[in-house]
């Protein structure tokens, strides 16, 4: 039985969360308890949850930079708390996320 999983949260894993995804896969597949649709939707629930962390990382990734780039527009350290705040993450993010949603 041969399985091809395929997911954009696997191109940025390490070896060793591949090696992770792998054994949990081969675990799920080679369970007898199971129905065959019932083990897919184990790999769906499992890549889901690798996706969702994908998402989370990109948001804080895209989330500092636009903070970066409000720091690098003042003068006064002392105002980088208040950037983090003014730097539109706000209202870009919730307009960005939904091509997130799509990778």
């Amino acid at each position: 039985q041969v399985v091809v999983a395929s997911s954009e949260c696997l191109m940025y894993m390490s070896v060793t969360g591949l090696a992770e995804v792998q054994n949990a896969i081969n675990e799920i597949i080679n369970s007898r308890e199971r129905s065959r649709d019932e083990n897919l939707e184990r790999i769906r629930v499992l890549f889901a949850h690798y996706e969702l962390e994908r998402r989370k990382e990109v948001t804080t990734i895209l989330e500092l930079a636009l903070w970066k780039a409000k720091v690098d527009e003042v003068d006064d350290l002392n105002a980088r708390e208040e950037c983090r705040f003014t730097c539109g993450a706000g209202i870009i993010i919730p307009i960005v996320l939904p091509f997130l949603w799509c990778l």
